[in-house]
């Protein structure tokens, strides 16, 4: 009885520590296992400056993570130097990053006209009625690049009045086949000058002001 006793006292680690360390490894990495299982992710950004090069040719979304820097299609560009400007709305799809922390995605211009000028003036830029609507709006494509934030402080004139949110669908650095380092992001080339001027490559960014944003699911995007 001893001698049996003696076997099952050395066998019960055996027995019982498996069972242990799996319960362990299921509360601790169950969600993390999960989440590796999906080759992309998306996340959000909340959007504090929303700002034009000088010379219109990029695109900066700026949050607290990254900046966003994009190249402007010109026809969008035009409509950025149009009296309508300040009565558009924008709405944006999912933007989606690759490996190299290239980006790209939708946003669409779009306001509802007040009178037979503001319809001229819109369609003069290349807005169109889709449907039965009462907007004009209209579709472009930005590609551009994703940068590790810089150390630079906005002043109260660089922000947004109101703050709005981005989706952003990139590959899932947790994904077991994916040699992706989440951090290698380039850092941005955004630079601050004494005077709090933002510059892009020595070119100023402007403020880019519209009356609105909003996600494309949100309902003001689907009137």
């Amino acid at each position: 009885m001893n001698i049996q006793r003696r076997v099952l006292l050395k066998l019960f680690p055996t027995f019982f520590v498996p069972g242990l360390v799996s319960c362990a490894w299921t509360e601790s990495n169950r969600k993390e296992y999960l989440e590796g299982l999906h080759r992309y992710r998306s996340y959000e950004e909340e959007v504090s400056s929303f700002m034009i090069s000088k010379d219109s040719l990029n695109l900066v979304v700026i949050t607290s993570s990254y900046h966003y820097i994009f190249e402007i299609p010109e026809k969008l560009a035009l409509v950025t130097e149009s009296d309508v400007r300040p009565k558009l709305t924008q709405g944006y799809s999912e933007f989606s990053v690759d490996d190299l922390d290239r980006m790209s995605g939708t946003i669409t211009l779009y306001f509802v006209p007040r009178s037979t000028e503001e319809e001229k003036q819109g369609k003069k830029f290349g807005l169109y009625r889709v449907g039965s609507r009462p907007r004009l709006e209209r579709s472009y494509r930005l590609v551009g690049k994703r940068y590790r934030a810089s150390d630079i402080q906005l002043t109260a004139e660089q922000q947004l009045n109101n703050s709005f949110r981005i989706k952003i669908r990139e590959p899932n650095p947790k994904f077991k086949e994916s040699g992706r380092n989440s951090s290698r992001a380039q850092m941005s080339p955004i630079e601050q000058a004494a005077n709090g001027l933002l510059l892009l490559v020595g070119l100023p960014l402007l403020i880019f002001t519209l009356s609105a944003h909003c996600m494309s699911n949100d309902d003001e995007c689907l009137r």
